[in-house]
């Protein structure tokens, strides 16, 4: 990489790291929609002296991808975890190709025409798939708790968590079916369903943040619910067969104390 090639455009160099995080973004995009352009718009950061300036990427995809709101928030995290790892800022911008190519159709024309005019075009054949990491298929429940205890911690210190739960996806509904129930108790396959407390309405970053934290210590994919965005008669349902997730300072305590009743004789007081 920082070789140029990226570029079907030479009126600029791409520094490697920012070719990096730009390759990254493609690359994971193509996973799920079909890329029919990528343009890099706006100011270029790596010609400015600011240290925080974003990519701004326009991803022109198929008109087959019919929900953009959806879209736009998986473009978000996939960005947001190419920041964790490279430390660069992409904003990527997904466009229907129908409005690249007949911008009057688009809700801000101006800006498509913009970008058609002075973005730098990608050369979409150096974007080189490259096999997905590897992910675990299923874990005993036992490893899930164990995994979750150990990152609870960490995820309140960095962002502000109150309250962590794991929600198992196949609780059988008849106690008395033991071939269902050695299923539950056996294994869990993602995505994994953990439900958050936030104390409050969390910003997407935050989300994404712990998402992200989530689904690399358990090495599956994660379904993130939050305790502020589903209703209450779902979240008392939820909560009833969720399991409480401490955190190990938690479970220390919680020891200390029973060891410290065990210890204490109901003949003290006397």
């Amino acid at each position: 990489m920082g070789d140029n090639c990226l570029l079907l455009d030479q009126r600029s160099t791409i520094p490697s790291r920012f070719e990096e995080a730009i390759h990254a973004v493609i690359e994971r995009t193509r996973e799920l929609n079909k890329i029919t352009l990528a343009v890099i718009y706006g100011q270029f950061p790596w010609e400015t002296d600011s240290d925080d300036a974003e990519v701004q990427l326009a991803l022109i995809l198929d008109d087959d991808v019919t929900d953009f709101v959806a879209t736009k928030l998986e473009l978000t995290k996939t960005a947001y975890d190419v920041l964790v790892e490279t430390g660069i800022e992409v904003a990527p911008f997904p466009v229907p190709v129908t409005h690249w190519y007949l911008p009057s159709k688009a809700a801000n024309p101006s800006l498509i025409e913009d970008i058609r005019k002075h973005g730098l075009r990608i050369n979409l054949d150096r974007i080189i798939a490259r096999p997905p990491p590897p992910q675990v298929k299923a874990r005993p429940i036992a490893d899930i708790v164990r995994i979750l205890q150990d990152v609870c911690e960490d995820l309140q210190r960095s962002f502000d968590v109150q309250g962590l739960y794991f929600v198992p996806q196949n609780i059988p509904n008849n106690p008395d079916d033991k071939k269902a129930q050695q299923a539950h108790t056996d294994s869990e396959q993602g995505p994994v369903d953990i439900l958050v407390d936030f104390g409050g309405r969390p910003s997407t970053e935050r989300v994404l943040g712990v998402q992200q934290s989530l689904e690399s210590a358990l090495q599956m994919p994660v379904q993130l619910l939050t305790t502020s965005s589903i209703r209450k008669s779902l979240l008392d349902l939820l909560l009833e067969k969720a399991i409480n997730i401490p955190t190990r300072a938690d479970l220390a305590e919680i020891s200390m104390h029973r060891r410290a009743s065990i210890h204490t004789s109901p003949f003290d007081d006397e």
